[in-house]
């Protein structure tokens, strides 16, 4: 069984962050995750892949 997460996220990759940290160490089953990022002003959400290799990033051009 495989479990998928999206997380949508809009300035806020400190949580993001803290999320992924925290869906690795308890979440112990077969997962994939994608964060897709609305365009967000706060660029730092950019950083984060290289992080978080197993996770898909989408990064959006509009907030819509």
């Amino acid at each position: 069984m495989l479990l998928s997460i999206i997380i949508v996220n809009y300035n806020t990759a400190d949580h993001i962050r803290v999320c992924l940290e925290s869906l690795d160490k308890f979440l112990k089953i077969d997962k994939e995750i994608l964060v897709v990022d609305n365009h967000s002003p706060q660029r730092d959400i950019e950083k984060l892949p290289t992080e978080f290799p197993h996770v898909k990033f989408i990064f959006r051009n509009t907030n819509d």
